[in-house]
């Protein structure tokens, strides 16, 4: 992936690692004296021996009523789109334009692992958005994915496995229906460690870190909007709002009155007419701990920027896969793999980069105001 400092309104935001996302994003913390607490993971290093670390920082009064919670890289092939709004937002005067009694929490790199090394999930190959619950809830149980395993998982990653692969989960859905196809390889599935959606069988470390940070800052908050941000899914470069499905009451006519409507989505997120019931989602468990900490008032939405069509999407989530099932594969084609893996949820495309922060600042301003209303 090229440097795009070629275009420095656009490339100083948009990092090519996570060493280089982590630097800038510390850096524009130091520029405004803010305060940084990070979370170090135990025994997990990066690629070239850095250490990984989860970095959070409040902007406006601890004692806040009103609270914004924004978090980036729960899928560490998404992370650094989302960073890249942070850094907008600190750049160009997101702090000092904060009303009185509304602050803004900013949790930097939730899964440090999937960033550092290129993936989607963590050390363990567990998709942290998966893995978001308590574990006195049974595992749900998967039986579609249970049939799709060993049609997805039986290819290499060359250009005709993967055909074959995609051609099968095709198969599937016009045999059982695009919804039992979709449910299977989206919802989440507990039983194969080197599979997809893979949302283990413990609290993985990220979630264990996420929920103390929900818990140190909620502060006095009385009124929250939290945003987990991704890629993949909607229109190219555009915001497609997911408002939580877990949440309690009208949770789709606040995110109306917060977003508006052109974005905001109830539903059908992939575009086939189905509803997927995803489980151990982040944004469900940061909205639940709010909740137990008093707070009544939430909204709680997944924001994704939109890149390519499903086929794209789903074949760059079977490549991440097989390079993280120790298949045998050459040092140069596993660089290869793990950069077109990469490209699919976070283009090198300046109009795309450019849009996200277009729309990510229009967002940013009817958050703060929907706080303060």
């Amino acid at each position: 992936m090229k440097d795009q400092y070629d275009n420095p309104s656009i490339g100083r935001y948009f990092s090519l690692s996570y060493s280089q996302g982590r630097k800038r994003f510390l850096a524009a913390c130091g520029r405004m004296n803010a305060q940084v607490e990070s979370f170090k993971h135990p025994d997990q290093f990066g690629p070239d021996g850095e250490a990984l670390v989860t970095d959070v920082v409040r902007f406006g009064p601890a004692n806040a009523a009103r609270l914004g919670f924004f978090i980036c890289g729960t899928h560490g092939l998404e992370a650094a789109a989302g960073a890249a709004t942070f850094l907008h937002w600190l750049d160009n005067g997101g702090p000092q334009s904060l009303p009185p009694d509304v602050s803004i929490v900013l949790v930097h790199a939730i899964n440090p692992y999937g960033w550092a090394h290129g993936t989607r999930g963590d050390e363990y190959n567990i998709d942290v958005n998966r893995n978001c619950f308590k574990r006195s809830m049974s595992l749900a149980q998967n039986e579609n994915y249970r049939d799709l395993h060993p049609l997805l998982t039986g290819e290499d990653a060359s250009a005709s496995g993967l055909k074959r692969a995609l051609a099968a989960f095709h198969r599937f859905c016009e045999q059982r229906g695009a919804g039992q196809g979709l449910e299977g390889f989206a919802a989440g599935q507990y039983e194969f460690p080197d599979g997809l959606s893979y949302g283990g069988t413990r609290d993985c470390w990220s979630y264990r870190t996420l929920i103390d940070i929900v818990r140190t800052y909620a502060g006095a908050a009385k009124k929250v909007v939290a945003i987990d941000w991704h890629t993949g899914i909607g229109d190219f470069g555009v915001p497609f709002i997911i408002v939580n499905p877990n949440s309690p009451g009208p949770a789709y006519d606040k995110g109306v009155a917060c977003w508006g409507e052109a974005y905001v989505n109830a539903d059908d997120i992939y575009g086939e007419g189905v509803t997927i019931s995803h489980n151990g989602l982040v944004i469900s468990a940061v909205e639940n701990a709010m909740r137990e900490a008093g707070i009544n008032s939430v909204l709680s939405a997944v924001i994704e920027w939109g890149t390519y069509e499903i086929d794209t999407m789903f074949r760059a989530l079977l490549i991440d896969r097989f390079l993280r099932s120790n298949a045998p594969v050459t040092k140069q084609d596993s660089a290869v793999l793990r950069q077109e893996a990469i490209q699919a949820f976070y283009p090198d495309d300046q109009l795309w980069r450019k849009s996200i922060l277009t729309h990510a600042a229009q967002l940013h301003r009817r958050t703060i105001a929907y706080l303060s209303s």
